[in-house]
């Protein structure tokens, strides 16, 4: 049976928050009980960790393409800005 990847995560999310502050040994405890509620192996695990920070580098990546863009058109639009300042000096007597 295929592992659902969202119900996992959701369910290890839930068990990692469930545990903070205790002891390991709970951690662990709290981790393979949702491994085992979905029947989910370390492979499933790794796999779905690997398609998260894919996912994440993905975002980063595209969150610092649409900054570098908007920080582009500013530089635009202040040198515009300049240019004209200086070329309106330019027409005053």
């Amino acid at each position: 049976m295929p592992v659902d990847d969202r119900a996992l995560l959701r369910d290890l999310r839930a068990a990692i928050e469930s545990t903070e502050g205790a002891p390991a040994e709970a951690r662990q405890e709290a981790i393979r009980a949702a491994m085992n509620q979905h029947g989910a192996t370390l492979e499933d695990v790794a796999r779905l960790l690997h398609r998260a920070r894919s996912q994440h580098r993905t975002q980063i990546r595209g969150l610092a393409s649409r900054l570098e863009d908007l920080i582009a058109r500013k530089e635009e639009g202040e040198s515009t800005v300049q240019a004209v300042e200086e070329f309106l000096r330019g027409l005053q007597p």
